[in-house]
């Protein structure tokens, strides 16, 4: 596992990734074994925001292999308020939508 990046939290160079803005890669321990384990966040002030997974899978392929063990956790960031937000639903991958972005480039 790469030190540099453990426990700290990291933007993306460019702003435009589809799902998240940014994300944190923690250090758990369970059962006695230390295993890294990825959070997205999406910092929103809308109640609802939908999260498409094509965004997500594109971020997951550039992970290195030790973080991929355990499945990501997407953590929304919004205001203090009222409990207007909910748990929100990730769009599924469309076939076709997802080879489409691969020959836009």
């Amino acid at each position: 596992m790469n030190p540099q990046i453990l426990n700290r939290y990291l933007r993306p160079q460019r702003c435009n990734l589809a799902s998240i803005d940014s994300l944190c890669l923690s250090v758990t321990s369970a059962e006695g074994k230390i295993t890294p384990q990825v959070f997205f966040l999406k910092i929103t002030v809308g109640a609802e925001h939908l999260v498409k997974a094509f965004g997500l899978k594109a971020v997951c392929k550039h992970l290195p292999a030790y973080a991929q063990i355990r499945p990501p956790r997407i953590v929304f960031v919004v205001p203090e308020g009222p409990d207007k937000f909910k748990i929100q639903p990730v769009t599924p991958v469309d076939e076709g939508e997802e080879e489409e972005r691969r020959t836009e480039g």
